[in-house]
């Protein structure tokens, strides 16, 4: 089984959680087996070398359990409390999970430091989210595993469009880009609200 945690910055409707790793240090104290995932954590907004050590040593001290789900998300207005514009998310996204891959597999920072300690195990458990064809194929090429939400939005063109409508082509792309040996790995996630009883949840 796995549990995964958003990253939200500021907007507590939409959970509220800024620090996903911190959650999941707590968690992985309280539990042996469940696999512990970010989805996502919001790269643009985020230092790589960061997210690579602090991943490292939740990794480690949870035993190997870290999945780690990274995208260009987050609400439009959030990017302006970190000096970026929204429509360069995917741009910014682009090149920062460059230096997250780079610093994962051992590669020289500038300066010439590496990320210690070391953990290139979580490269092979890596995901990647998109909404889109081009980022499922980017997904595929990189070897990753493709995050698929419920959430995923409609296009005005097609405000009635189902899932399947929308992610199958993504799911055709992603696999077309695999490498050859690497086996898929797509997950379609499902919320959880999680309270003592139903009236309070609803």
């Amino acid at each position: 089984d796995s549990a995964w945690v958003a990253q939200h910055h500021f907007h507590e409707f939409e959970g509220g959680l800024p620090s996903p790793f911190v959650l999941l240090a707590q968690i992985a104290a309280l539990t042996t087996r469940i696999r512990l995932g970010t989805g996502i954590v919001t790269l643009p907004m985020e230092m790589p070398i960061r997210v690579a050590e602090d991943a490292t040593v939740l990794d480690l001290v949870s035993g190997g359990r870290v999945e780690l789900g990274v995208g260009s998300g987050g609400n439009p207005e959030a990017f302006a409390a970190f000096g970026l514009k929204d429509a360069d998310r995917r741009a910014v996204f682009g090149e920062k999970l460059d230096e997250l891959l780079g610093a994962l597999r051992g590669e020289a920072l500038k300066g010439g430091d590496h990320v210690y300690p070391s953990q290139p195990a979580l490269l092979d458990r890596m995901w990647y989210a998109t909404f889109s064809v081009d980022g499922a194929r980017a997904a595929g090429k990189l070897g990753m595993g493709l995050l698929l939400s419920r959430t995923q939005p409609r296009s005005k063109e097609a405000p009635d469009a189902t899932l399947a409508d929308i992610q199958d082509p993504m799911v055709d792309a992603y696999l077309a880009a695999l490498p050859a040996g690497v086996a898929p790995r797509i997950l379609a996630s499902r919320s959880v609200f999680a309270a003592d009883r139903r009236d309070e949840a609803m």
